[in-house]
């Protein structure tokens, strides 16, 4: 996650001047992060892990670094803070 962040932060602080252009552009990028084995063992899941992730950084507004762990968790969360949550 740490290198993820380290790109999206070069990407941001850098500006680009577009040829026959005199105006500097600012780039951004927004990533999502999906872990192995961490998150799952199967290479597709990892993927659909990194979109939702990068979809969920959009959502929040662009420029950013999700983990489909941070996802995880705050569905979780919001499961155990429901009403009728048994919390088992």
């Amino acid at each position: 996650m740490s290198l993820a962040e380290e790109i999206r932060i070069e990407v941001r602080d850098r500006r680009l001047v577009p040829e026959e252009s005199k105006s500097q552009v600012m780039v951004t990028v927004s990533i999502g992060v999906a872990t192995f084995p961490y998150d799952s063992n199967d290479p597709d899941k990892i993927f659909l892990g990194a979109e939702k992730a990068v979809a969920r950084a959009k959502e929040l507004g662009r420029d950013r670094t999700i983990s489909y762990n941070q996802i995880i968790k705050r569905v979780k969360s919001q499961i155990e803070k429901s009403p009728g949550a048994t919390g088992s």
